[in-house]
C-alpha cells in the first residue's frame, strides 16, 4: 500500500508543478534594468589622467629624495676621507 500512496503522492505533486503559470514581466522592467546599468558611475577619462599624473609626481619625487639621500651619504663617506690631516708643512 505504501506504494500506491506514494504513487498518488507524487502524482499530485506533479500536477501541482503543471499548474504553475509562467510569470510574465512587465514592459517597463527591461527598461528598468537598463537605466541602473547605464547609472553605473563612470570614471572620466580626464580624472583617470589626473591619477595617473599624480601617482607619476609622487614616484618622480621618491626617487629625487632617494638620489639625494645617496648622493648625500656618499658626500659623508668621501668627507671622513678628506678630513685627514697629514699637517706636512709644520716641523714638529
Amino acid at each position: 500500500m505504501k506504494e500506491k500512496s506514494s504513487n498518488i503522492e507524487m502524482q499530485e505533486h506533479f500536477t501541482i508543478l503543471k499548474n504553475i503559470k509562467k510569470v510574465e514581466a512587465s514592459n517597463k522592467l527591461y527598461e528598468k534594468v537598463l537605466g541602473r546599468i547605464n547609472q553605473r558611475a563612470v570614471i572620466s577619462y580626464r580624472r583617470i589622467g589626473t591619477i595617473a599624473a599624480m601617482f607619476c609626481c609622487l614616484l618622480l619625487t621618491d626617487i629625487y629624495v632617494v638620489s639625494k639621500e645617496l648622493h648625500n651619504k656618499n658626500i659623508a663617506k668621501i668627507e671622513v676621507l678628506i678630513l685627514v690631516n697629514t699637517n706636512t708643512l709644520y716641523n714638529e
